[in-house]
């Protein structure tokens, strides 16, 4: 089986990344030279074509010039992650619950990729997977960033407290704000469903509820951007203890 992949970074990550093209389709007549560098250099084949066709390719006008065939995505196991993670000075997971808009999803696997997750877990039920618009939304991120997918969240939540994470749930109302968390420790942030928020289980489990402090008119944010918060925050924290020593 295979997987469409459109958009010139998500193409061009992909290209470099874990899933190898069979083929590169790019515009005739104005084709990205980065693409048909990257596709040179990695001995993947290119193949210049009319717009028509790479918009039937992609079910979308929106690819840029730029469709992959690559195999079906593979999902990483929680275990090896975690022991990978262990070698690492500062583990950093995010734990998506319920995230069914492709946008979001893709969004925060941006961010996950910028401040340098460890790897994403998600579940296997009543969340978006990884698709074509994922993909693109990530630009590429999928191919970056571990994503794990797994039939019970608790469950999950549980091995890792076991192997030294402390949680935190975003979530409204929490005893602490984001930026009052000590992050220092290994840690997995949890953002929930853009409506309904993070199930009342996992938000039971978790160590801690933390609030972004909105004083506006507005009193949500989008799930992907509470994400970019909470890893920016968290990250900077370790910056400065990293700094201090």
């Amino acid at each position: 089986m295979s997987q469409v992949v459109y958009g010139r970074l998500p193409v061009l990550n992909a290209i470099s990344g874990v899933r190898k093209p069979t083929g590169v389709y790019l515009l005739k007549g104005s084709p990205d030279q980065r693409i048909v560098k990257s596709c040179l250099a990695n001995h993947v084949r290119f193949i210049l074509t009319e717009r028509p066709a790479l918009d039937r390719m992609a079910g979308t006008t929106k690819h840029q010039g730029a469709v992959a065939q690559v195999d079906d995505f593979q999902y990483a196991n929680l275990n090896e992650e975690i022991a990978k993670s262990k070698a690492k000075p500062h583990p950093l997971v995010l734990m998506l619950d319920g995230i069914d808009d492709p946008v979001n999803f893709g969004s925060a696997l941006r961010a996950s990729a910028a401040f340098n997750v460890d790897f994403v877990i998600i579940r296997k039920d009543r969340q978006v997977g990884v698709t074509p618009t994922v993909v693109k939304v990530s630009t590429g991120a999928t191919e970056m960033v571990p994503i794990v997918q797994v039939t019970n969240l608790s469950k999950a939540l549980a091995t890792l407290k076991e192997n030294g994470y402390w949680s935190v749930a975003a979530a409204g109302g929490g005893e602490k704000y984001y930026d009052e968390i000590d992050y220092s420790y290994p840690t997995v942030i949890i953002i929930g469903n853009e409506g309904f928020g993070i199930t009342e289980k996992i938000r039971e489990e978790a160590d801690f509820i933390a609030q972004i402090p909105m004083p506006g008119q507005v009193t949500s944010l989008n799930a992907s951007v509470a994400c970019a918060v909470f890893l920016a925050a968290c990250v900077e924290q370790r910056r400065k203890l990293d700094l201090k020593r």
